[in-house]
């Protein structure tokens, strides 16, 4: 099973890391980024695959803000959340789009928002790139350095490898659902 995995993550990881991305970041760029110090991947290319997939799917719901983020966020009785998104959105935008990655669970809102209140495509664009350029540089390192300390505890962490990627993922895992129950729930943000 070891050999089919690492067959897979060889062949296919930047691809996991694009796909990962876009539903939860940071733990995608910490797993990619632990396998990239233990020689699976490339650090490098792992922090710019998951910087871009991060500014697309950021794109994405920018844009979907753009067209049609007004209508949604004011049937916003599910999630009253996205009123103070957009409130906040309109006053600090680029501040908010600088720091939406690391605002869990608020990314999409953020995105969303901004497009709606009618921020400059130019100005979200920067923000969205210098924003996708911090966030690699800081989880793909802090990845690194998962592998790094725990290669200084482990002499011999080759057993460990995959049950270290697979607590990793299950911190994916958990992500999303923790994000799907705090999005549907009511709660102030900034407030």
């Amino acid at each position: 099973m070891e050999s089919t995995l690492t067959e897979l993550v060889i062949r296919y990881g930047y691809l996991m890391v694009a796909a990962g991305v876009m539903f939860e970041g940071d733990a995608t760029l910490a797993t990619a980024s632990f396998l990239a110090h233990r020689g699976y991947l490339s650090l490098p290319i792992v922090m710019w695959v998951a910087g871009g997939s991060s500014m697309v799917i950021n794109q994405f719901y920018f844009w979907i803000g753009r067209k049609q983020g007004l209508k949604r966020l004011h049937h916003t009785g599910t999630r009253p959340f996205l009123h103070t998104v957009k409130t906040w959105a309109k006053k600090r935008s680029v501040w908010l789009v600088l720091t939406s990655r690391f605002v869990f669970g608020f990314r999409i809102a953020i995105s969303i928002a901004c497009g709606a209140v009618g921020m400059s495509a130019l100005a979200y664009f920067v923000s969205d790139l210098v924003g996708a350029i911090i966030w690699s540089l800081s989880i793909g390192l802090f990845g690194y350095a998962i592998g790094e300390m725990a290669r200084l505890f482990v002499a011999d962490m080759r057993p460990y490898e995959w049950p270290i990627v697979f607590g990793l993922i299950g911190l994916i895992v958990l992500g999303e659902w923790y994000r799907q129950r705090i999005t549907s729930q009511p709660i102030k943000l900034f407030e």
